[in-house]
């Protein structure tokens, strides 16, 4: 399943993301949207890492990010 939800953002499914992930990856990182929906409903967005996500990254471990448990905040 795939469809434009907003301008410049595409959903697709897990499924489809992993059927054809090299592809989808070198769309992303040339400037393409993806948001992609997971099985139980919930969606993740896939942005290239432009200048301003970098910075938000940067800063993670100052807010308590665990490198060893993504899931988890210290």
């Amino acid at each position: 399943m795939c469809g434009i939800i907003m301008d410049g953002l595409t959903e697709i499914t897990q499924e489809d993301f992993e059927k054809d992930m090299d592809s989808y990856m070198d769309r992303i990182e040339k400037g393409e949207l993806f948001l992609i929906r997971l099985p139980d409903g919930r969606a993740v967005a896939a942005v290239p890492a432009v200048e301003e996500v970098e910075k938000m990254v940067d800063i993670m471990p100052e807010i308590g990010y665990d490198e060893d448990n993504p899931r988890k905040w210290r």
